[in-house]
């Protein structure tokens, strides 16, 4: 069988091409696992700034007891005999626990974009406990001959919030080698349970004071968490290298 000169140099230049497509092949391959373009490496790298480093983080913060702005909740109404209560709910000595215990739920895999990796984790607080010391005092004005009638007791609250989930992302340069805090959300609010206590017996309903208490809480937490939590954050996830290797 004759081969021709060309054909042999087609040969060696098709060995060539595919010799080179291989090693773009295995150098992609090799590069992606040296940059932790790896889920299960991506997974151990959240676990442990979650498990060890985000307690630090908290600590080192003075987040264990975090310490909240007092408030009141101001509301007026008009009963069918014309009689017009004035209430005035009064939060004072506030704190909130529960910030270093955090559990991953799950991550994604991760991606790359302007030559950074990225990985997105949805992250589970499994119990907030807040507390507030209240004060309770309705004025309620009668026509002529009731006059005023001043109603006051104090009382303390607690909220317990369970399953709080964020999202949270990830990102590090192979270059720069330092993780830091690309997006932080709150995914859902949890579930909460408000319970008021009283020395003595009010016999009134909390129902509508623990709506608004809830709807501050959420106000508060959300500013706080994405401020000062996220300061934390962002510290206990630098402390550790992200996977450079599989």
């Amino acid at each position: 069988m004759y081969v021709s000169e060309i054909d042999v140099l087609d040969l060696v230049i098709i060995q060539r091409r595919s010799m080179k497509i291989i090693s773009v092949f295995l150098v992609a391959i090799a590069f992606a696992f040296a940059t932790g373009d790896n889920l299960d490496d991506a997974v151990k790298y959240i676990d442990e700034v979650l498990s060890v480093y985000v307690p630090w983080a908290v600590e080192k913060a003075n987040l264990e007891l975090c310490e909240l702005p007092n408030f009141t909740h101001n509301q007026q109404n008009r009963s069918a005999d014309g009689a017009v209560t004035n209430t005035q709910v009064i939060y004072h000595s506030g704190n909130l626990t529960g910030l270093q215990t955090v559990n991953r739920k799950s991550c994604e895999q991760p991606s790359w974009a302007s030559g950074n990796i990225s990985v997105v984790c949805n992250i589970v607080l499994p119990e907030i406990d807040v507390k507030y010391e209240g004060r309770y005092q309705a004025i309620t004005g009668y026509t002529s001959p009731y006059g005023v009638h001043i109603r006051q007791f104090d009382f303390h609250v607690k909220l317990t919030v369970v399953d709080i989930e964020a999202k949270l992302e990830v990102t590090s340069s192979p270059h720069v080698k330092i993780p830091s805090i690309k997006n932080l959300e709150i995914v859902t609010a949890g579930k909460p349970e408000i319970s008021f206590v009283t020395q003595t017996d009010v016999n009134i309903s909390f129902e509508q004071i623990s709506g608004h208490f809830y709807h501050k809480y959420n106000t508060l937490f959300e500013e706080f968490f994405l401020a000062d939590y996220r300061e934390a954050l962002e510290r206990a996830v630098e402390s550790v290298t992200y996977p450079q290797s599989a």
